[in-house]
């Protein structure tokens, strides 16, 4: 089957136009919001980054103290408590640091790192094989230096992280130079004190010389001006001057200054060192604030966003709500005035949709009745009864405006409509209304039918008081045939109210075992003429409507006893299964054909009898029960054999509350 959106209604039309858009506006929503998310992640992964850096800066500090510490230790065996002490602090950055997301850098201090880092430390500690001074130192000088790699950041090209480039440049240019002045502290110091050579005394110079030059002249090309200025700031009055001094006597005279000791060495180098880590410690500073800046920045942007992407979001699903809603009531409106009334009818009067649904099922009864005998429905009314033409308006209209050569006849669809629901109205009013004597009020609509039944008229005259002789047997079909009609009415009324989701339902918990009890019991007393055996009444409750449900094991009772004029024996059964209430009704009747127990539960489906005649009725009594079950969590099926009977079955869940 094709599928036609003009043939949708229009609530749903407006509801599938606007679903595209909002599912656009969701999937925009949703990149936006990923875009903010993704920026939090680049300078969050860069924050760790920075933090890493810092980590590796801690760590080769603490091996430069530790290198201290082991060349003392190995001059005069002095200061081993304070080696040991240093030892535990170094390890606590190297446990640190190999939770770290640089694969590079765990592996460098998982292998080769801790393997050497161990052997130096039980050399230094085995004094009986004497102690290598320029192994010890050589292996302190590389582990500073492989590590010195693992502190660099690449500047970003991340346009958000660009201002913090050049502060983050300085301070890697920083810790490189601190770097070179501890190592070339620490060689020349050993060669003054221990070798005594001047030749390498003076190549170490050197080469810390120009290494140490070139790192000055980038950081001051580089770094902000702030930190240049607190650079020369330091530099004159500092320590910096007089340990570039003794290089540059070095350099210049390609020999050591004579009159320095390596303790004055020691102590002018180690002064420049502690004034270029106060300026590392700074630009770190720099760096760490603008990095949390902008890393704020972006939380509380993206937050921002979204607040509002939810807001916009509500808002156009709430506009598009209140749009349906206006469209929806403005077609009601419309519906309603074209469904208004003539003033040539009956004024202007809007329609009740369970009055509505009523007269177009006594309509569609009429019609299926008129089918099925083979007539006009709309002569013969339901079960026979013809209608009034005194309550014909559309039909009398109709003959006004027939043209000449119609015979009278009404030719326009219109007309004809009109005329199928007056027909419908006069049944469903008359049959409504609330009447002190309902055997005089039949009797006065019957004096008006085209072809009334003689016994109903007879009996209905008598009990107006009129001179027509009744007797008691007529006076009893009249009573049965008012009460048919009656039960037909409400059957239309049910049909009608769960069509427009207006079959009400009073659910409680009740015992279902009583129920069955009283119904058999009562329709038995009614009909004694049939043996009506409760075999099985299992004590269990439910949550129901008690009526409705009394409504259907009544419909399935009375359905038996139509359907078995042979027969006089009906059986029903009350039984637990699992947690289900099942209740079948048993009888030996005609039974059901195959092919029409599919049917069966449909609206206006009669079965037919053997001789191929429908049964009477309106064919509702199933179709309002099997409704009444679904509304209660059950199922109802039929199980029969042609000639042999028919088990109707219903079932519920039981329930656990009392």
């Amino acid at each position: 089957m094709k599928f036609s959106f003009g043939k949708l209604p229009p609530t749903y039309q407006l509801l599938l136009a606007g679903i595209i858009p909002l599912l656009a506006l969701l999937y925009v929503s949703g990149q936006l919001y990923s875009e903010k998310e993704n920026r939090v992640s680049l300078v969050s992964d860069y924050k760790i980054r920075v933090q890493e850096s810092n980590e590796v800066v801690s760590l080769t500090g603490e091996l430069e103290v530790e290198a201290e510490y082991s060349l003392a230790f190995a001059l005069n065996k002095g200061r081993y408590s304070s080696l040991v002490i240093q030892r535990s602090s170094t390890d606590k950055w190297v446990h640190t640091l190999q939770a770290s997301r640089d694969t590079s850098l765990t592996g460098f201090l998982n292998n080769t790192f801790r393997s050497s880092l161990a052997s130096a430390r039980a050399a230094q500690d085995d004094g009986t094989a004497g102690i290598d001074f320029q192994g010890t130192m050589d292996f302190y000088h590389n582990a500073v230096g492989q590590l010195s790699k693992f502190h660099f950041i690449a500047p970003s090209n991340i346009a958000m992280l660009q201002p913090l480039n050049a502060a983050v440049e300085s301070k890697s240019l920083l810790f490189e130079m601190v770097t070179l002045w501890a190592l070339t502290r620490n060689k020349i110091y050993v060669s003054l004190l221990i070798t005594h050579d001047t030749p390498a005394i003076v190549s170490t110079a050197g080469d810390a010389w120009h290494a140490l030059k070139t790192c000055e002249e980038e950081f001051l090309a580089k770094a902000p001006s702030s930190l240049v200025k607190m650079y020369h700031d330091k530099e004159n009055a500092g320590a910096i001057l007089p340990a570039f001094d003794y290089l540059d006597y070095a350099v210049i005279h390609h020999q050591f200054d004579s009159t320095s000791t390596a303790g004055q060495w020691w102590t002018t180098a180690s002064g420049g060192i502690k004034v270029l880590n106060k300026q590392y410690l700074v630009s770190q500073q720099q760096v760490q604030t603008g990095l949390n800046h902008i890393y704020q920045s972006e939380i509380k942007a993206r937050k921002l966003t979204l607040i509002l992407l939810v807001t916009m979001i509500f808002l156009v699903i709430g506009f598009f709500i209140f749009t349906i809603i206006a469209v929806n009531k403005m077609l009601k409106k419309r519906a309603a005035a074209s469904g208004k009334a003539s003033p040539a009818e009956e004024g202007k009067q809007t329609h009740d949709p369970l009055k509505d649904n009523v007269s177009d099922l006594i309509l569609e009864a009429i019609y299926r009745a008129g089918k099925t005998n083979g007539t006009n429905g709309a002569t013969n009314g339901v079960n026979g009864h013809p209608v009034p033409a005194s309550v014909m308006p559309g039909a009398h209209q109709g003959n006004k405006e027939a043209q000449p050569g119609s015979n009278g006849k009404i030719t326009t669809s219109k007309q004809e409509t009109v005329r199928k629901r007056n027909e419908a109205t006069y049944l469903t009013s008359e049959l409504k209304k609330p009447q002190e004597n309902p055997v005089i009020a039949v009797n006065d609509d019957l004096a008006n039918y085209a072809d009334p039944n003689p016994e109903i008229v007879a009996a209905t005259n008598s009990a107006a008081g009129k001179a027509e002789p009744v007797n008691e047997n007529t006076a009893g079909k009249a009573e049965r045939r008012t009460d048919s009609l009656t039960s037909q009415m409400n059957e239309l009324i049910d049909a009608a109210a769960i069509e427009s989701g207006r079959f009400n339902y009073h659910k409680h918990v009740f015992k279902l075992n009583d129920l069955v009890s009283e119904i058999v019991s009562e329709t038995g007393n009614a009909i004694p003429s049939y043996k009506i055996s409760l075999r099985k009444n299992a004590a269990l409750s439910i949550y129901g409507d008690r009526a409705r449900i009394a409504q259907v094991l009544g419909n399935l009772l009375q359905n038996a006893i139509d359907h078995c004029p042979d027969s006089d024996s009906i059986i029903v059964n009350l039984e637990e299964k699992g947690q289900t209430a099942v209740c079948s009704v048993e009888d030996f009747g005609n039974g059901i054909e195959i092919d029409q127990q599919e049917k069966i539960f449909g609206k206006f489906y009669r079965v037919n009898n053997a001789n191929g005649i429908r049964h009477p009725g309106l064919g509702l009594g199933l179709y309002i029960a099997i409704e009444i079950i679904k509304q209660h969590q059950g199922q109802m099926w039929v199980m029969s054999e042609p000639g042999l009977g028919s088990t109707f079955y219903f079932s519920m869940p039981v329930s656990t509350t009392s």
